[in-house]
């Protein structure tokens, strides 16, 4: 059954939270939104960008002009699946291009159901698929790096002086998205200990994040709960959590069942909370697609920067942190330099850790000043299943074109 949801107004809305929230449950129902408006809606207009079906139709009427609603009776009122208009049709969306280092923690815990855990695997299997994974994950290339982490091993406790993760892979271990899903499904395996998140993110922080090469413009923590932490972590859940939002990282939170607890939900996701947060009170296959449809849409949402981190109304709890606490944080930080990306950057050979061994781009040089301007403009080649990317090279004696194909 198809679903669309007409929508008319005489002009814009101010509340643009709520229009890109609506934007994400449309798109993760399969509802096709239709929007009819009198005079220019730039909110509307904006949050429709998250769309890469094409489905999301926009009209904006002018009364000194002849107005054919044509495209929006054929493509979405009166769309016919099994004889569509020729007009109406559209490629698949391809992976995602997005500038992003992002870590999933799954709650392996002994409160976690065997079902649950894998169904959390099969979601992280399938959410590599909507991003182009980046081909070399030690230098700066626009393209996306995962990392997967566990928590908690059995024998972790507060006061023993062992890891509240079991790294499965860090974020330069691969640059192929078929290698990590036959990781994930292949050699993760439930850990059957205690509740550990704050704990785990602390440590995924300091060891996976800041240990990284190159990182790109947006961390990403993606927490998957089954269950509530254990009561000793519950403090530095807290504390963890907000220190990792003033630090700048978007934290997202997928709940599965009916056994985690609202507050460490809330805590665990960044504002709003409602764009960053999906609980599913039943697991199962139905609710999959819901999910994975949420959580793609919601990194077109992170990649076209339209939520701040960290948001405005944190900074008085940022700066109420504790001073000995955040200066740590702060040095720690301080090891890494986060600049804007600059794709000359791209070209410099950077010394990969210690188990990457990455084949280095020789390229050849020139006497001549070299500028690149404007972005990388990436186009998708569904014959051969790859990225094509093109950058325009301005000399002194012209111009000439840079193509490259990225997996």
């Amino acid at each position: 059954m198809r679903k669309v949801a007409v929508f008319l107004t005489a002009g814009p809305s101010q509340d643009a939270t709520s229009i890109n929230t609506a934007m994400l449950e449309f798109s993760a129902l399969d509802i096709t939104p239709v929007v009819i408006a009198l005079s220019e809606v730039p909110n509307v207009r904006q949050a429709f960008s998250v769309d890469d079906t094409g489905r999301f139709q926009l009209l904006i009427l002018d009364s000194e002009e002849d107005v054919n609603l044509g495209s929006i009776s054929n493509c979405a009122l009166c769309f016919d699946k099994c004889k569509p208009d020729p007009k109406c049709e559209v490629d698949p969306p391809p992976p995602i291009i997005i500038d992003m280092d992002i870590t999933y923690i799954i709650d392996s815990s002994r409160n976690v159901g065997s079902e649950e855990f894998e169904i959390m695997k099969e979601f992280v299997s399938n959410m590599v698929d909507h991003v182009v994974i980046s081909p070399q994950p030690i230098l700066l290339d626009g393209g996306a790096r995962v990392a997967l982490v566990q928590q908690a091993p059995r024998n972790f406790t507060v006061n023993a002086r062992t890891s509240p993760v079991y790294e499965e892979f860090d974020l330069v271990q691969y640059n192929n998205k078929d290698l990590m899903k036959r990781h994930i499904l292949e050699s993760v395996h439930q850990l059957e200990g205690p509740s550990a998140v704050g704990h785990a993110i602390e440590w995924t922080v300091n060891n996976v994040f800041l240990e990284a090469p190159s990182p790109r413009k947006h961390r990403v923590i993606f927490t998957i709960l089954g269950s509530k932490t254990s009561s000793w972590d519950r403090e530095k859940l807290g504390k963890m959590a907000l220190e990792a939002k003033c630090q700048g990282f978007t934290m997202f939170t997928l709940a599965l069942g009916s056994g985690v607890d609202d507050t460490e939900m809330m805590e665990l996701s960044s504002d709003p909370v409602e764009q960053h947060l999906l609980q599913l009170g039943r697991v199962g296959q139905l609710e999959m697609p819901y999910a994975l449809q949420f959580s793609r849409t919601f990194l077109n949402l992170l990649k076209r920067q339209m939520n701040p981190y960290p948001p405005p109304d944190l900074q008085e709890e940022c700066e109420s942190l504790d001073r000995g606490d955040a200066q740590q944080l702060i040095a720690r930080t301080d090891r890494i330099h986060f600049p804007e990306l600059d794709y000359s950057d791209i070209l410099q050979i950077t010394e990969g850790p210690r188990h990457n061994n990455m084949q280095q781009n020789v390229m050849e040089t020139t006497k001549e000043p070299i500028e690149y301007t404007g972005e990388v403009e990436y186009a998708y080649d569904y014959g051969h299943n790859e990225y094509i990317t093109e950058r325009n090279v301005h000399t002194s004696k012209g111009t000439w074109n840079e193509e490259r194909s990225e997996q």
